[in-house]
């Protein structure tokens, strides 16, 4: 997969609709706002041939002006895909999403902060099979998997 013109862009954070099965690549930056690149589940492949590169349609900003920390480490939809979730090295946000939305529809409203614990540096976030919560995790070894119910 390539960045439109050729860009070189940094992203950590990828999250796959298990409605639509569109992948979002979330921009990993300093600024305020951060591009979000999405490409339709045909797009992971070309024809069978792993080596064919597909190029990223941008879809929609996900503007970080209120939270702690910009860059965006980890992104997960829940498995009904009715929610998503963003993770920053200090903070959680979460969106619902409105049945029958595209996979970006949520970042056209601000995120709300996510229950989480104090973490060094917060990389990682996943829902539970079920929904019900999510867990976060820090870089580093033998860090705490902390988990949070929100349903």
């Amino acid at each position: 997969m390539a960045y439109p013109g050729g860009e070189k862009l940094n992203s950590e954070a990828l999250a796959v609709d298990p409605i639509n099965h569109n992948m979002l690549l979330i921009e990993k930056t300093d600024g305020d706002i951060s591009r979000v690149y999405s490409t339709p589940d045909s797009g992971w492949t070309s024809a069978g041939s792993s080596s064919a590169s597909r190029t990223l349609t941008q879809v929609a900003t996900l503007d970080l002006s209120d939270a702690q920390e910009q860059l965006v480490t980890s992104a997960d939809f829940s498995p009904d895909g009715t929610q998503l979730a963003i993770r920053t090295y200090d903070d959680v946000l979460l969106w619902n999403r409105a049945p029958g939305s595209s996979s970006w529809s949520p970042f056209s409203q601000q995120g709300v902060e996510g229950l989480m614990a104090s973490e060094q540096q917060g990389e990682a976030i996943a829902f539970h099979p079920d929904g019900q919560g999510y867990v976060t995790l820090s870089e580093g070894t033998s860090q705490t998997l902390h988990e949070f119910n929100v349903r």
